[in-house]
């Protein structure tokens, strides 16, 4: 009995959850489009005993590299076109525009998870997805030659070894029937595709797994292909000519 409740709550600390909104007005063009990823929203860190997040910088610095690779591996796959805009050569004003962007899309990105996941959801919103990032984004059509953006959000956490000893100490409570729950590290993320030319998010998803690590690759292209899952398709490039 005490065994079966142990690996119970092991199972469900182990599972994903993955979730789709997007306009349902939203067509793909039916030509090849381009996407571009600015540098992905991305913190990797640990969970301290007291349940707070600390950002490792050497950590985050792996895990941006790693997703950045995945998300060109995925697309290239799947025969589309995708760039990783490599912001740092960009002109200073054109640089804090994308972060300002990048940010606003973090806020907007919790708004939708708040509204559309957690049961708070908005009477103008109920039957419809209208988020937008604003007419902010039109100048970055000329300075990326792309379509739609593509802003990925992810923060990965790591339970540090005082909290491991905490997480053991809740599961052997369950010996004397008071069992306490510590919750562990976690992945968080959700990704949006952004029409460029007016801002609109037309494709949102979320991940949420207690299981992960972007630090590796093997990691990183597992939350991708799990995040992106439902990623809007290229079109297939017609036959050639006979």
């Amino acid at each position: 009995m005490i065994r079966a409740i142990v690996l119970a709550a092991l199972l469900l600390s182990a599972c994903t959850t993955t979730k789709k909104v997007a306009d349902r007005t939203f067509k793909p063009p039916d030509r090849p489009f381009t996407i571009v990823v600015f540098r992905p929203d991305i913190e990797a860190g640990q969970m301290t005993a007291g349940g707070l997040f600390e950002v490792r910088a050497d950590w985050t610095q792996s895990a941006e590299l790693n997703i950045a690779a995945a998300l060109t591996a995925r697309e290239a796959k799947r025969g589309g076109t995708l760039s990783i805009y490599a912001d740092s050569t960009a002109e200073p004003p054109l640089r804090a525009q994308i972060s300002e962007i990048v940010r606003l899309h973090r806020t907007v990105g919790m708004a939708v998870l708040r509204h559309k996941y957690s049961g708070a959801e908005l009477p103008t919103k109920k039957r419809i997805f209208d988020w937008t990032l604003g007419p902010g984004t039109a100048p970055l059509v000329a300075a990326t030659h792309a379509d739609y953006a593509l802003f990925v959000y992810a923060r990965d956490s790591f339970s540090s070894g005082g909290r491991r000893a905490l997480q053991v100490l809740g599961y052997a409570g369950c010996i004397v029937l008071a069992c306490v729950a510590v919750p562990g590290g976690r992945l968080t993320a959700f990704a949006s595709l952004v029409d460029l030319k007016t801002g609109q998010l037309v494709w949102f998803n979320v991940l949420g797994a207690s299981v992960g690590d972007m630090r590796s690759k093997k990691g990183a292209a597992r939350m991708v292909a799990n995040l992106l899952d439902t990623f809007p398709e290229q079109p297939k490039p017609p036959p050639p000519a006979p």
